[in-house]
């Protein structure tokens, strides 16, 4: 009996969360903070693209055609 305890409570590696039941239940219970993470990287990545079109659009507006 003490054995079975024991294999449950081992460490697990990166494989064991990376499976499709285990990764849900990680976000699952965290949404808030996986929630925070893509809004950051979606709005992180929506001003960088603004900024790039901005620069190359300045660039070339005063060139002769």
């Amino acid at each position: 009996m003490a054995e079975v305890e024991n294999q449950n409570d081992e460490p697990h590696n990166f494989r064991f969360y990376s499976r499709p039941e285990n990764m849900a239940k990680i976000i699952g219970n965290k949404k808030l903070i996986w929630g925070t993470w893509g809004l950051i990287g979606y709005i992180g990545q929506f001003i960088l693209i603004v900024s790039v079109i901005n620069v190359y659009s300045d660039y070339d507006r005063f060139k002769q055609c």
